[in-house]
């Protein structure tokens, strides 16, 4: 390569750099200025219930309340004469024998 032609290419090189840096502000000037994400329809949710939670919401309102027991209950519980040794082994055992029942 010759004195000339070489000084030449390092000149012709800032003007490519210039060009492909005007061409590529040109395509930046093209594009919108605020590009917006396309909309996206949501899809619904949906549940759907085990047979075991369908029998258990069943079974929570066939039982009626009774009041007159809630009354008495939570009279004893306010005057802190609930809660006996006795009375908590006899419902673990109830809780026991309902939860044996669900999942049988």
């Amino acid at each position: 390569m010759s004195a000339s032609s070489f000084i030449n290419s390092l000149s012709a090189r800032p003007a490519a750099a210039q060009l492909r840096q005007e061409a590529s502000a040109r395509r930046a000037a093209e594009q919108p200025a605020s590009a917006t994400p396309p909309i996206i329809a949501r899809q619904s949710d949906s549940v759907e219930l085990s047979s075991q939670a369908q029998r258990l919401s069943q079974q929570s309102t066939d039982a009626p309340v009774r009041l007159d027991l809630v009354t008495r209950v939570r009279a004893q519980i306010a005057a802190g004469t609930y809660e006996t040794p006795a009375k908590t082994e006899i419902a673990a055992l109830k809780l026991r024998r309902d939860l044996n029942r669900l999942t049988a």
